[in-house]
């Protein structure tokens, strides 16, 4: 295939992808992807234009993929490696759904505390003692922006009136008028002074923003703070904040009738009373961690990979039966936190990524690489065969005690599936070794430290743990 200019690579793609509506973007780096087709459709679309070697590349990789949002996917096209961002139809800052709802919430609450009628709430949006008080970022709202919103308010009653609840509950609560009203941010400036306390106090994990305090907006009393000698020092303010109505308080925002409840006020304890592992079909990639006891039925942990990259690690996402509230993401670093001592990263690590199987003669067969991660998936396999915490695991992942039994099925599936190539079949691998291995972790561990460390995940999935700080949700 001969080499394209980075527009003309963007027009051959946007042409053979009609049927999914890509369109063009302004950086000929960058696809628009208005319908959000999925990344595995988006690599086999690639793979049936000739395009070889895919890889997707996760956002903030350094020195390959600069977006701050979206998977870039690299490749080659038959004489040099290729890069392409697969971007959503956003155009600019205060245009995504979320940051409407959350700015929306913010300037009629600046409305309502600026006069407190309902039926001048949306007029009053309009006055510069309101907007510019409201700030996406680090920048104030301005009448462009706050038409927008408005327009948006309008057109969707049930998020208006929604809004108008928790307007009147929170001012209900918090009586004194802030001096701004605040979309959290990642430079926002209580997000980078914990980021420091964190990294001195915490070894083991990577800084998330959200497991600390998962705030979507923040009410600013007082613009000067002091200085904390520790997270608990800056959590302890932030309590402080809330209970004597000033210095700075942080809301979790979702959709609701206005019911605010406290969150981090003090240790929170689960009483587990059951934690049980659930795998699903052998070449489908899902561990299920599912927990049971007071208040938690139908809890659980869901493990895969969630970019369709089979270099990614696997991580968790917590949901409740019968619930609407969001979920919790759950990074499997975590582990090094509770239990320094575990090898589980490192044989995640070992064992995910592409390359394990290659084509030879029309038969897949396992790589080098492959041989030696199957090996350590199998002793995992027989630890998970022993334990008395595994449920609804199928007989077919018996083929994991024999390899050649297993290349066999891995054949079968194959042809069987035969649109599916050599990356839909690493990432299979991939996210089902991998949840092998975090399996056979938890198969491991004593009851004791079996109930700490699942109960701790949990925690860390709610942003909940003995280092996140106290601040109110609203709904």
């Amino acid at each position: 295939m001969s080499h394209l200019t980075n527009r003309k690579l963007q027009e051959h793609i946007i042409q053979s992808g009609k049927h999914f509506g890509l369109k063009y973007h302004s950086n000929n780096k960058r696809i628009k992807n208005p319908n959000n087709i999925k990344s595995d459709e988006f690599v086999n679309l690639l793979d049936s234009m000739g395009y070889k070697n895919i890889d997707i590349i996760p956002p903030k990789t350094p020195g390959k993929n600069s977006s701050s949002v979206y998977n870039a996917y690299e490749f080659n096209d038959g004489n040099k490696n290729r890069s392409i961002i697969l971007a959503d139809d956003r155009a600019g800052r205060g245009t995504n759904q979320t940051t409407k709802q959350e700015l929306s919430f913010l300037l009629l609450l600046s409305s309502f505390q600026f006069n407190s009628n309902e039926s001048t709430l949306l007029m009053n949006t309009k006055k510069e003692q309101v907007h510019k008080k409201v700030y996406d970022g680090n920048k104030f709202l301005s009448e462009k922006e706050v038409n927008k919103l408005i327009e948006f308010l309008t057109q969707d009653n049930g998020w208006y009136e929604s809004i108008v609840d928790q307007v009147k509950s929170i001012s209900s609560r918090l009586t004194n008028n802030p001096l701004y009203y605040v979309k959290d941010y990642k430079n926002f400036k209580l997000n980078t002074i914990a980021k420091d306390l964190f990294y001195k106090e915490i070894d083991g994990i990577e800084w998330n923003s959200d497991k600390w305090n998962p705030s979507d907006v923040w009410l600013i009393y007082e613009e000067n703070i002091p200085r904390f000698s520790d997270l608990s020092d800056l959590n302890l303010y932030l309590y402080k904040s809330i209970i004597n109505n000033n210095g700075i308080v942080g809301l979790s925002h979702k959709k609701g009738n206005g019911k605010i409840e406290e969150v981090n006020f003090t240790e929170t304890k689960l009483n587990i009373s059951s934690f049980k592992l659930r795998f699903g079909r052998f070449f489908t990639q899902n561990l299920y961690t599912v927990y049971d006891g007071e208040n938690l039925t139908g809890t659980s942990i869901t493990y895969r990979i969630f970019n369709a990259n089979p270099n990614e690690i696997i991580r968790g996402e917590s949901e409740q039966k019968k619930s609407d509230a969001a979920h919790g993401k759950v990074y499997v670093n975590y582990l090094n936190y509770l239990d320094s001592n575990n090898s589980v990263i490192d044989n995640l690590k070992l064992v995910s990524g592409k390359d394990t199987f290659e084509l030879i003669d029309n038969r897949w067969i396992l790589s080098n690489k492959g041989i030696e991660r199957f090996k350590v998936v199998q002793e995992s396999y027989k630890n998970i065969k022993s334990s008395n915490i595994v449920e609804k695991m199928s007989n077919d992942f018996d083929v994991l005690l024999d390899i050649n039994e297993f290349v066999n099925v891995v054949n079968d599936y194959m042809k069987l599936n035969n649109e599916l190539g050599k990356f839909d079949l690493d990432k299979k691998i991939s996210a089902r070794f991998q949840s092998i291995i975090l399996g056979s972790y938890f198969c491991e561990l004593d009851d004791n430290k079996l109930f700490h460390t699942s109960e701790n995940m949990l925690l860390y999935a709610r942003s909940m743990t003995s280092w996140s700080s106290p601040h109110l949700k609203l709904q």
